[in-house]
């Protein structure tokens, strides 16, 4: 017995140029995903045969100019207002014959944890003697678990300790502490502090 199949066959101009797109210096890949964070900078690389190529961007929220025609993309990221993915695309044209292919790569930026808050217990305590309870829930990350270090603002300087994904930590406060100090940062560093207020130490 013999069976038929209907088969398509399409052939690819041999002029269609090869294009990719590298990511170099100032990117972690992480299980197939490339992480930059703000204020950082990083490199994609246009890996073609021809030499007439242009970038551009697909953001709401970094400013890329487009059709920049070097094989080399450098991208200072801003410290504020970046997060998410971010498609960089670069079209590779034949000038002979014109035609063109298109290559993308997705950034993620990969900002400092947010959307949470902390507090402490209780509100009035002794300098050195009350622990005080730190206790800091529903930050949100792109990459890995939120990571805390707590301490204190005293004299006008921050001391922080320890680095851990635990949410919370007692606190020994030493007199003329001026406020409780959290830093919360994800798997690649980028980081941001808040203060609590809401204590007050006897005098």
């Amino acid at each position: 017995r013999v069976s038929t199949a209907s088969v398509t066959v399409k052939a690819i101009s041999a002029d269609l140029p090869k294009v990719s797109i590298v990511a170099d210096g100032g990117i972690t890949e992480i299980g197939g995903i490339y992480y930059t964070t703000p204020g950082g900078r990083f490199k994609l690389l246009a890996d073609t045969t021809v030499t007439s190529i242009a970038w551009s961007v697909n953001s709401d929220s970094l400013s890329t100019p487009n059709g920049l025609s070097s094989a080399v993309l450098v991208v200072d990221v801003p410290a504020t207002g970046v997060s998410g993915p971010i498609e960089f695309l670069v079209t590779a044209t034949n000038t002979s014959t014109a035609a063109s292919n298109l290559a993308t790569r997705t950034i993620v930026v990969a900002a400092a944890p947010s959307g949470g808050s902390c507090t402490v217990s209780p509100s009035y305590g002794d300098p050195v003697i009350t622990p005080f309870a730190v206790l800091c829930s529903g930050f949100r990350t792109d990459i890995g678990v939120p990571k805390f270090r707590m301490g204190m603002k005293h004299n006008g300087a921050t001391y922080l300790y320890g680095l851990s994904t635990l949410a919370q930590r007692a606190l020994y406060l030493p007199f003329g502490t001026q406020a409780i100090v959290v830093e919360v940062s994800n798997d690649l560093g980028a980081s941001a502090q808040l203060e609590i207020l809401g204590f007050t130490l006897s005098s």
